[in-house]
């Protein structure tokens, strides 16, 4: 039997109407021409789309490359217009208003399946995000956010000792929730610019929000390389009013080692700021990480929370981590307190601290971020 060797295919992936899911073309012959043409290497039925389209190429080091051909509607990469493009892993390809998503794969070239499987590696394609690219690069250059702020409480006092600042949309073709912001963003590689417009405009609506406690600032991990992060936090400085201290919330599952931590911690430490663990729970919780690089604030997360009052294996769970976090000098954050037996509940086990609906929902402060420095787009 001849020894199987790595081979590298590319393929396109699509959303299929008639199977509700996404099915994969194999780019098997090169160049791959993509037109309503039934002579194309993919033939696309579509009024928008020219007899020739556009044409994909691989250059003499393997990476790919895209060319319009002169289409009357245009050939789009993550959502921007292109004449000559390369083609990366992951990217976003439009053919007038028809989606793709470009996938490279390393595949065992004896499988003799792997030219016609049409299970999707990388998930569904995101319909109609060319729209929402247009309209997403246009809420960054016109800063169409706005910053919600939701009280965090002492439960052994009920006195406030924070607030948490949430980035909203304001662009009436987009989703204002920030988990689905993010979902189009990424992939349109516009994550970090997204990011940092809601981290500045927080740090902008400080302003505005006259209370001195702490602000906790979400940050996405595509910013948490020691320079981005940096560049993020020195934008937060900027624009802050002096005196406002900053805890930053980083996600459970974006902390991949304590090397990575430590690095995360040590610069929050040079700008006089916090650290916090999100979400924490939520996934498989990194205990190493709090022994070892001990933050500022656990956020136990809701799905801890919930009816946690029912639940006496929650409980135990609950009252184990915050034993480990207090005798480290961590305060413990129960979020999602809805109700006043969640709160009696999580005072009893000792978390320090509370945020929910049951002492405050987000409340919107007006903000002006037209101002805001040009490296945020």
């Amino acid at each position: 039997m001849p020894e199987a060797t790595d081979t590298i295919r590319a393929y396109l992936e699509c959303y299929s109407q008639l199977y509700q899911k996404s099915v994969r073309i194999p780019i098997k012959t090169l160049p791959f021409r993509l037109g309503r043409s039934p002579t194309a290497d993919h033939a696309i039925l579509g009024t928008r789309v020219s007899k020739e389209h556009a044409v994909i190429t691989r250059n003499d080091d393997n990476t790919y490359q895209v060319r319009d051909l002169g289409s009357t509607n245009g050939t789009f990469v993550n959502g921007r217009q292109i004449q000559d493009s390369p083609l990366a892993d992951g990217d976003i390809l439009h053919v007038a208003d028809h989606e793709f998503r470009f996938v490279i794969v390393r595949a065992d070239s004896s499988d003799p399946n792997v030219d016609t499987d049409t299970k999707s590696l990388a998930g569904p394609v995101l319909p109609g995000l060319l729209a929402s690219g247009d309209a997403l690069h246009e809420l960054l250059q016109r800063r169409a956010v706005t910053v919600h702020f939701q009280p965090i409480v002492d439960l052994r006092t009920s006195s406030l000792i924070g607030h948490e600042a949430l980035g909203r949309g304001n662009h009436e073709a987009l989703p204002q929730k920030p988990s689905e912001l993010f979902h189009i963003a990424e992939q349109l590689h516009l994550a970090s610019e997204l990011n940092r417009m809601l981290t500045v405009a927080a740090a902008l609506a400080c302003r505005e929000f006259r209370f001195g406690e702490l602000i906790f600032l979400n940050m996405h991990p595509i910013d948490l390389s020691p320079a981005g992060l940096a560049e993020t936090l020195e934008g937060i400085r900027s624009h802050s009013p002096p005196g406002r201290r900053y805890v930053v919330e980083i996600s459970e599952a974006a902390v991949t080692e304590a090397r990575s931590v430590k690095e995360i911690r040590s610069v929050l430490t040079n700008y006089g700021m916090q650290l916090a663990y999100d979400d924490f729970g939520a996934g498989q919780s990194r205990l190493l990480e709090v022994v070892t690089v001990p933050p500022d604030f656990i956020k136990l997360d809701r799905t801890l929370i919930k009816g946690v009052h029912r639940d006496t294996g929650r409980q135990d769970l609950i009252g184990t981590l915050v034993d480990l976090c207090t005798r480290r000098n961590v305060r413990v954050i129960a979020e999602g307190i809805e109700c006043d037996e969640e709160a009696l509940t999580c005072r009893r086990l000792g978390c320090h601290l509370g945020q929910g609906y049951f002492f405050g929902r987000p409340k919107p402060v007006s903000v002006d971020v037209t101002d805001a420095v040009e490296w945020v787009v």
